[in-house]
């Protein structure tokens, strides 16, 4: 009997051995299934996460992390096609980072936006909101033919506001939209100097579908000049910008900035330094918005 130990303790050790092994084996295959479900929330795919609101058939736009940083806000005086509203040219920290939609907010995105707030439907967003321009292109709840892929336009401040707000967003304040459309250039242009049309929507022919990488800055921002205006959170008033002078308060009276310029625009309309200001209610087939988020 004891000449038969060692081999049965062999067998009982090499079965749970075995046993031990599968048991590995389970937890790593159930470990790789959790996080094939489960994607990290850090948004280090560039996604947003759906913010109150928003329907679970609604597609989050592709958000841009833009890191912190300081950058020269306005243009230079020797700038060519310079307004006097861009200066003095002066330093501007970003103190924290932030998310931006890599696209201009598309038609078919509002429209989720509109069927899910019966109020800023087309026809019942009252007056001091919008002017009767307001989805003037629209028909009802629908978005011109063929465009859900183009940046929505005739949209006032309130409305881009509310629906940055639905979205669990925000507006980009002016400084954060300058320091973002330059990606971290000097020159009047993004991509330079001197206009070069394959990098922004100045066709006059209307506009186009978001998302063109030749229209796409360092930073991975798409027709950030050019295609539609955007609207920022500010208030327009003289420069430096200091974000606390009450230039950014959601509730100031007095035009909003608009940035970027459109499909319809002169060159020295497109670089990044240009600011213009309209009354928040303002609706315009030239204009349009994009969100921004906190990351960072």
């Amino acid at each position: 009997m004891r000449a038969g130990r060692p081999a049965t303790g062999w067998k009982l050790s090499y079965t749970a051995a075995l046993v031990g092994v599968a048991l590995v084996v389970l937890v790593v295959i159930a470990w790789l299934a959790n996080r094939t479900a489960k994607p990290s929330s850090s948004n280090s795919a560039g996604k947003s996460q759906p913010g109150p609101g928003v329907s679970s058939t609604s597609q989050q736009a592709a958000m841009v992390a833009i890191p912190p940083g300081h950058f020269q806000m306005g243009s230079p005086a020797s700038e060519q096609g310079r307004y006097d509203d861009e200066g003095p040219q002066h330093d501007v920290q970003i103190t924290r980072g932030f998310s931006m939609d890599a696209t201009e907010v598309t038609s078919e995105a509002y429209r989720a936006f509109v069927l899910a707030n019966a109020e800023w439907q087309k026809g019942r967003a009252g007056s001091q909101f919008v002017t009767n321009l307001y989805l003037n292109d629209w028909s009802g709840n629908d978005y011109p033919s063929g465009k859900g892929n183009h940046p929505v336009a005739y949209v006032s401040w309130y409305a881009a506001h509310a629906y940055c707000t639905w979205a669990g967003k925000r507006l980009p304040t002016e400084a954060e939209w300058e320091y973002a459309a330059r990606a971290g250039t000097t020159t009047a242009y993004w991509w330079g100097d001197n206009l070069n049309e394959a990098f922004a929507n100045n066709s006059r022919l209307g506009t186009v579908p978001v998302g063109a990488r030749e229209r796409t800055n360092g930073w991975g921002l798409s027709d950030i000049l050019g295609n539609v205006w955007e609207w920022t959170s500010t208030l327009y008033r003289p420069y430096p910008y200091r974000a606390d002078d009450g230039r950014e308060d959601p509730n100031g009276g007095g035009a909003r900035v608009f940035r970027g310029s459109s499909w319809t625009y002169l060159p020295r309309l497109l670089r990044a330094a240009l600011r213009s200001g309209y009354e928040p209610a303002y609706c315009s087939t030239y204009g349009g918005f994009r969100c921004v988020q906190w990351c960072f």
